[in-house]
């Protein structure tokens, strides 16, 4: 025994409703738009109104597409909204701590400094102490002992050097994901905008043009006739 309202098929949705309309109007654009160029007025007047149908149309979608989507976006933005205190103080947090820290790791990194400067001092006083023996080596055992004991301090000194060289100041607490360092960033302030632009036309002319293009398009569309090194033409298309 068949359902209740098997004959019935639920109404058609917003979305297919477009497609069918614009299934239609992609028939009768087909039938004009054949490359064939217009020949008369009343051929003008018909394109006009598949113009005019085709407006309609796409008012009509973008309508349709915005209150199925309204919703959603109204959801979105609730969501966003009740998590946004918490996020905004989880970085609050994390900045201020940062800030706390700064001073900190400055001073851990001077000390840093100073501690690869000594040993690297050291380093260098082990070596040549060892160039002195080896030169004055006479060829009995005790200069060669003192040579080699020597060498190999120098070689002792090396490696502190070089580790010294390369530990990171930082902070970080039992549990942390990764340590807390200071990160070197660089930033810039344009004195002299000539000598940048002479630098850019010659070591990235490609990024200067298309800059100065931009900046003439947009001179023109909002009512420049005239700039200099610019050509300004006129096209028409239907509007």
């Amino acid at each position: 025994m068949a359902e209740v309202g098997h004959n019935n098929p639920p109404p058609p949705t917003p979305l297919e409703e477009a497609r069918e309309l614009l299934s239609l109007l992609d028939l009768e654009a087909s039938a004009w738009f054949d490359g064939k160029p217009i020949e008369n007025q009343a051929q003008a007047d018909d394109v006009a109104k598949l113009i005019d149908a085709g407006r309609k149309a796409e008012k009509q979608f973008d309508a349709a597409r915005k209150a199925e989507k309204d919703p959603h976006d109204k959801a979105a933005k609730a969501v966003d909204a009740a998590w946004k205190p918490v996020i905004t103080d989880a970085k609050r947090i994390v900045e201020i701590g940062k800030g706390a820290q700064t001073p900190w790791l400055m001073r851990l990194e001077a000390e840093k400094r100073a501690k690869e400067e000594a040993a690297r001092k050291e380093a260098e006083t082990a070596a040549e102490e060892a160039r002195r023996l080896a030169a004055e080596a006479d060829g009995s055992l005790a200069a060669a002992k003192a040579r080699d004991a020597a060498i190999e301090e120098a070689r002792r000194a090396e490696a502190v050097a070089l580790r010294a060289a390369t530990d990171k100041a930082g902070a970080k607490g039992s549990g942390m994901a990764r340590t807390i360092s200071l990160r070197t960033t660089y930033r810039s302030q344009v004195t002299e905008r000539r000598a940048l632009l002479n630098h850019i036309a010659v070591t990235d002319p490609e990024s200067l043009t298309a800059f100065i293009e931009e900046w003439a398009a947009k001179a023109v569309r909002a009512g420049a006739r005239e700039l200099p090194g610019v050509h300004i033409y006129e096209e028409k298309a239907a509007a």
